[in-house]
């Protein structure tokens, strides 16, 4: 939808940040059943790597990604940009939709969905692991997301230039 907006040429700031809420919280919802479907797509020897895998490749991207953002917005327009976000996720539930999945039954009855979060919080609530390891993972997110939130104004600055010379100063670190 944002890409067709963006096409049609009624975007603004706000939208955009509305639209990239609303993905977030796509992500949040879709996130915890992609990442548990690991154990069904791989023998069970290999979920350790694909999960470490997956979690390098996530932050990565966390890191190169608007940067990489950036460069196309700047080279090429917010168009392109979106266009190719578009295309990304496009290609992913083609993908998605043409795998062959091996369904196991499972023994247990189905549990309607609220039920099954309302013992999942109650779960959280009492577990002190559980709690201590969401505070521990929100505090870092939290802080270390500002670092991310501010490479836009160090490239500003502090290098005097926008999202290439950002990205030919990690090249020069990264070289050294």
């Amino acid at each position: 939808m944002l890409t067709a907006l963006v096409a049609l040429g009624f975007y603004n700031p706000w939208m955009i940040l509305a639209f990239s809420c609303l993905a977030g919280c796509g992500a949040a919802f879709t996130d915890p059943a992609w990442h548990a479907s690991v154990g069904d797509i791989l023998r069970k020897r290999d979920v350790p790597a694909a999960v470490t895998l997956i979690s390098v490749g996530y932050n990565a991207m966390r890191s190169i990604g608007p940067a990489f953002g950036g460069i196309v917005v700047a080279s090429f327009g917010p168009l392109t940009a979106f266009a190719l976000a578009t295309v990304t996720y496009l290609t992913l539930l083609w993908t998605i939709g043409r795998c062959k999945w091996n369904v196991r039954s499972s023994p247990l009855p189905r549990e309607p969905l609220t039920t099954a979060m309302h013992d999942g919080a109650r779960f959280t609530a009492l577990s002190g692991e559980i709690k201590a390891a969401i505070a521990r993972g929100a505090l870092f997110g939290l802080t270390s997301i500002s670092i991310l939130a501010l490479l836009p104004l160090v490239a500003r600055d502090q290098l005097g230039g926008g999202p290439i010379a950002l990205m030919s100063f990690c090249k020069a670190r990264s070289a050294q």
